[in-house]
């Protein structure tokens, strides 16, 4: 997500679970079903008190995503 402030681009670097839906080109139940897996669920993080806006920290989700979706070398 970026925001244009005083002339330049911020880059968020939490994502929200809609926005990494969008990003990885899924729809948003694909994304939870990440999210619920038992091996390697992608990785998202609650803010205290809140637990329907996860997050997914950007870094995190780029290592996850090498993870699981490399293909194999013949």
């Amino acid at each position: 997500m970026c925001a244009v402030r005083d002339n330049y681009q911020v880059w968020t670097e939490w994502l929200t679970l809609p926005r990494v839906a969008l990003e990885m080109a899924v729809s948003i139940n694909t994304v939870h079903a990440w999210v619920k897996r038992r091996a390697d669920p992608l990785p998202v993080r609650y803010p205290p008190g809140n637990s329907k806006q996860g997050r997914v920290y950007r870094p995190d989700l780029n290592d996850w995503a090498l993870r699981n979706f490399r293909k194999e070398e013949a």
